[in-house]
């Protein structure tokens, strides 16, 4: 393990400890599994809901429950670690389902027609890479594996995740990548490098939603680590995402 990451994992220790559970408070998630928020409250901030796009799959509904959703696609390994708190108490809430998609490393979605978006853009129907879920624990946290995304032309570098709530709620985000540590990526890791930086900049984003969705990794180029704390407002849960019809 490289000193980042023993960093990071310990850091995300910390944390936990200073969050761990106390008496909770509960409600039922879909899975009807009980969604516990500790009552030992910390330090949290909301986490605005963004959607962009129509590529979104219900991977609860596929049965595409993993921590590793790289299929053993080549690219930079990226460790994306969340810790979801409620806002308005700021606790962390167990059994949530969180679901993460992504590009590859060439800037495609998986199971989709990528043309929709991107112009010649290949349809993957079939194919699953940088797609899955997983349930928060006990302290909020949830991991996935991914790659870090390949960009396409008509957005910044991004991942999205969404979590569903009782009556057909959901609260869904992604985050963009910090322009310094994404041209890093993109002109000295293969495969990314043969395609060079990325045309369209995170920073072109403005206002509250860039400066509160705008990540820096930690790590490195070649293996870097997402380690963040997501806000979420109970309050303003939103539709599901938006799933996309073939």
């Amino acid at each position: 393990m490289s000193s980042n990451e023993h960093d990071a994992r310990a850091h995300a220790m910390d944390r936990r400890t200073f969050i761990r559970a106390g008496a909770a408070a509960t409600v039922t998630a879909l899975s009807g599994v009980e969604v516990g928020c500790a009552a030992e409250p910390t330090l949290c901030t909301v986490t605005p809901t963004f959607q962009e796009g129509p590529f979104y799959v219900n991977t609860l509904t596929a049965g595409l429950k993993r921590r590793d959703v790289t299929e053993g696609m080549r690219g930079a390994p990226m460790l994306v670690r969340m810790t979801l708190l409620e806002s308005q108490t700021c606790r962390p809430c167990a059994n949530l389902p969180v679901d993460i998609w992504s590009t590859s490393p060439m800037g495609l979605y998986s199971a989709v027609d990528n043309s929709i978006v991107l112009r010649g853009g290949e349809d993957t129907t079939g194919t699953t890479y940088m797609r899955g879920h997983q349930f928060t624990d006990g302290d909020g946290v949830v991991e996935f594996e991914t790659l870090f995304p390949g960009w396409y032309e008509v957005t910044p570098p991004h991942l999205h995740f969404t979590t569903q709530l009782p009556g057909e709620r959901a609260y869904t985000w992604q985050f963009f990548i910090d322009d310094a540590f994404a041209e890093e990526v993109y002109t000295t890791v293969e495969p990314y490098a043969a395609r060079g930086v990325h045309p369209v900049r995170t920073d072109s984003r403005t206002g509250y939603v860039r400066d509160a969705l705008t990540v820096t990794p930690t790590g490195t180029a070649t293996s870097p680590i997402i380690d963040v704390v997501v806000g979420i407002d109970m309050e303003a849960l939103l539709e599901r995402a938006d799933e996309y019809d073939s």
